[in-house]
């Protein structure tokens, strides 16, 4: 399983990029074992990649940790089911 987080830089300085991928990688690493079993057949690579869209102000306190971890529990559940695997 592999996977790459990205943000436009035209849109938001370094401080705030960094803060969301850091959130973004975090909510990850909570979600990569039930992704895991989403790439199917033994020694297959599922990779995928986040971009941050823009959706949420980076300035909001709305914008954390878990907020973060909802929207990618629920992306994450998309993906599994798009494999046909139930994410736990």
């Amino acid at each position: 399983m592999r996977a790459g987080f990205s943000i436009s830089a035209k849109k938001y300085n370094a401080v705030k990029r960094n803060r969301a991928r850091r959130l973004m990688r975090a909510a990850y690493e909570q979600e990569r074992e039930g992704l895991a079993g989403a790439s199917g057949k033994a020694g297959s690579v599922l990779s995928v990649l986040f971009v941050y869209n823009g959706g949420k102000d980076l300035k909001s306190a709305r914008f954390g940790f878990e907020s973060v971890r909802r929207d990618m529990s629920a992306i994450c559940r998309k993906i599994c089911a798009g494999a046909g695997r139930e994410h736990q």
